[in-house]
């Protein structure tokens, strides 16, 4: 009955709504504008025909279980960070941003060794077509780059919003996601006066936004002297005991999110909600 109540009171209260609606409104509109301007670059991936569109999904699929491996990650990190910045615990706050990051590194480290060395292994275990693994290994090779880059921006952008900072992280991310847009189109068709590459256009223009929007967000971040401007010293301050503390509700989420990926969607499914993503 009582958490009944507590629910209820939430409802009663104006306040809560209007804080809500601050943290809600700019993920959603990130999340709208990344899935139209994705929608369009898998148009843009389109005109270059079925085969190029199939080899970016394969090769998409590096970035996709990255992404899961990030995503628990991240929540495992969240359920510290809220509490730190409630408590005003900027230092425990910063020693999770580093940890998180530290992780999110080390597992962009391992993707982007796979892309670069074994690229041909990987795409092979979703397609025997030889057309599209052709294809696809240039584009890998080019695409994982951005890796390090994300794993970068995730960590300090969860983090800001952790401390309420939701607009910041959402404005340079769609920015960085509307000039992906334009350089995949400019690069793909040689347009603009820039190189026509064709799909390879596609992955170069990812590495850019994903590296100007990391760029941005760490100037940004520093120059406001935000509560996540942490120093290096800062950001490796940690122990055993801490990191075993934070590492207990990670590990569930990233296995379960690679466990139900793994059982659950086919190599054709895959490539298929890669190109719709």
């Amino acid at each position: 009955m009582q958490i009944i109540k507590r629910v209820v009171d939430f409802y009663r209260d104006p306040e809560y709504f209007s804080e809500a609606l601050k943290l809600a409104l700019p993920i959603m509109a990130q999340q709208f504008m990344f899935s139209v301007l994705n929608m369009v670059g898998v148009v843009f991936v389109g005109q270059k025909g079925e085969t190029a569109v199939a080899a970016v999904g394969l090769a998409g699929q590096a970035a996709f279980l990255l992404n899961l491996v990030n995503f628990g990650i991240v929540s495992g990190a969240a359920m510290f960070t809220a509490q730190f910045w409630g408590r005003k615990d900027v230092a425990n706050l910063r020693r999770v941003l580093g940890m998180s990051m530290g992780l999110a590194l080390a597992a962009a480290l391992i993707f982007l060794s796979i892309s670069q060395f074994a690229p041909e292994s990987f795409l092979k275990i979703y397609s025997k077509d030889p057309a599209v693994i052709t294809l696809g290994i240039d584009y890998m090779r080019i695409f994982s780059w951005s890796f390090l880059f994300a794993a970068i921006t995730s960590s300090y952008a969860m983090i800001m919003r952790s401390t309420g900072d939701v607009k910041t992280p959402t404005y340079i991310g769609t920015g960085a996601l509307a000039l992906n847009t334009f350089l995949s189109y400019s690069l793909i068709f040689g347009k603009f006066g820039l190189p026509e590459l064709s799909i390879n256009g596609a992955a170069v223009a990812t590495v850019i936004s994903r590296v100007l929007e990391c760029a941005t967000l760490l100037i940004v971040i520093y120059a406001r002297k935000s509560p996540v401007a942490a120093s290096l010293r800062e950001l490796t301050d940690l122990n055993a005991a801490f990191m075993g503390r934070v590492l207990k509700p990670m590990l569930p989420v990233i296995l379960n999110e690679l466990w139900v990926h793994l059982c659950n969607c086919e190599p054709k499914q895959a490539v298929t909600s890669l190109t719709k993503r």
